[in-house]
C-alpha cells in the first residue's frame, strides 16, 4: 500500500497491517511501541503540514 500525503487512509486495513506486524514478531512490546510511535509522529507530521498550508 501506497500512501501519498493527499490520499485517504483506511483505518481497518492499518489496524490489520498492525496486528500482523505484532504477531508475526519474536519482541511484541517493542513492535507495538514502535508501531504506536510511528502513528504519533505521522499525526504530529499531518498537523504540521496543515499549519503549513494554511499560512499560504
Amino acid at each position: 500500500m501506497k500512501i501519498s500525503n493527499n490520499s485517504v487512509v483506511d483505518s481497518n486495513d492499518l489496524a490489520q497491517r498492525g496486528e500482523s506486524l505484532i504477531r508475526k514478531s519474536t519482541n511484541r512490546y517493542l513492535t507495538t511501541v514502535k508501531i504506536a510511535f510511528r502513528a504519533k509522529q505521522r499525526r504530529f507530521d499531518d498537523f504540521d503540514g496543515l499549519l503549513e498550508e494554511s499560512t499560504i
